[in-house]
């Protein structure tokens, strides 16, 4: 028998090789020292991100060469490329938590976890199959996988980067009490630069 995925998903996810004791010090120093920074969040400017020399430049470069290759992957026309449009450091400790949502008006977005320790809350994505939970009922899989899971969760772990389509609706679980997580999330948008890689 021919089985063939249609209308599927994904989650690429890859280790960088940051160092990250030198990042956790920039995303503090960050939040700390820009005026318009909230206690936990604070947005990337454009220009941190892109420009060679900058603080962020090396993670956001390992970023944009995993983004190339899912474009190629995705079998899109060379006449556009990805471009990372937008960026922000998450700082949460303890038990924060996210509501379910999704990135609208972005292609591809993804989240790289600079510091998480254990207990740090899992990211959830809920499938976009709206009626799994009613015909995959509790304790009617022996295996969850792909063509049968509502829900599926990734554990955060330090130098762990995730991206996934903007589309797809997701939410960060509660964390324990003593935990720490540090994340930097983006969004990418189409770009009238043709494809080069």
């Amino acid at each position: 028998m021919d089985i063939e995925p249609i209308f599927y998903s994904f989650l690429a996810t890859d280790y960088l090789n940051i160092d990250n004791d030198v990042l956790i010090d920039i995303c503090h120093n960050k939040i700390k020292n820009d005026p318009v920074a909230a206690s936990n969040q604070c947005y990337i400017h454009q220009t941190e991100a892109s420009e060679p020399g900058t603080v962020f430049n090396p993670l956001f470069s390992e970023i944009q060469y995993r983004i190339d290759y899912l474009y190629k992957h995705l079998e899109l026309s060379k006449k556009y490329s990805f471009q990372i449009r937008n960026a922000w450091i998450n700082i949460d400790e303890n038990s924060n938590i996210g509501e379910t949502h999704c990135h609208a008006e972005s292609t591809l977005s993804g989240v790289y976890y600079v510091d998480a320790t254990e207990g740090a809350g899992n990211i959830e994505f809920i499938s976009p199959v709206v009626a799994a939970p009613y015909t995959f009922f509790a304790g009617s899989r022996e295996q969850m996988n792909g063509f049968n899971a509502e829900r599926w969760e990734v554990t955060p772990e330090a130098g762990k980067l995730i991206i996934f389509p903007s589309w797809l609706y997701h939410r960060v679980k509660p964390s324990t009490p003593d935990s720490k997580r540090i994340s930097i999330a983006f969004n990418t948008n189409f770009i009238d630069t043709p494809y080069k890689r």
